[in-house]
């Protein structure tokens, strides 16, 4: 319904949570979005540079 463009109130989705007998997602422990960039930052470098080609030059 949100993707609709309809509001959607936190107390309605626990209501369809608790009627279905579901609970809320539990936490997780691995980082934080805000993280993710920092403890990859490597890897996404070195994959910024990296563009392999072919025997005629194109990039794959």
């Amino acid at each position: 319904m949100a993707r609709l463009g309809h509001r959607i109130a936190a107390s309605t989705v626990r209501e369809i949570l608790d009627a279905a007998g579901t609970g809320p997602a539990p936490r997780r422990a691995g980082p934080a979005w805000r993280e993710f960039p920092a403890a990859r930052a490597e890897g996404i470098t070195a994959a910024d540079f990296f563009h392999p080609g072919t025997a005629l030059g194109t990039r794959l």
